[in-house]
């Protein structure tokens, strides 16, 4: 190989490999994404889980169910209408 086509090839490799470096950055991006927006699914099917199990006991004459503010704060991001 002359050092023309080395320096081609050489070119050729960085840029694809610049391309895969990036497709890769963004696939993990993409999964991190993902996680996080699984946990915070989990977090609000425990909130929904325990207000139902709260709600159910109210039905049964129980007193009143609280509501967790805190929780209710840590989540407004997501445009919850629990409260309405």
């Amino acid at each position: 190989m002359s050092g023309m086509e080395a320096a081609l090839a050489s070119g050729l490799l960085k840029v694809a490999g610049d391309k895969l470096v990036s497709l890769i950055k963004s696939e993990f991006a993409s999964i991190t994404g993902v996680k996080k927006d699984l946990s915070d699914l989990q977090d609000i099917h425990g909130e929904i889980t325990s207000w139902l199990s709260l709600v159910h006991i109210n039905d049964k004459g129980d007193s009143e169910p609280r509501r967790d503010t805190r929780t209710r704060q840590q989540h407004s991001h997501l445009g919850s209408n629990f409260d309405k």
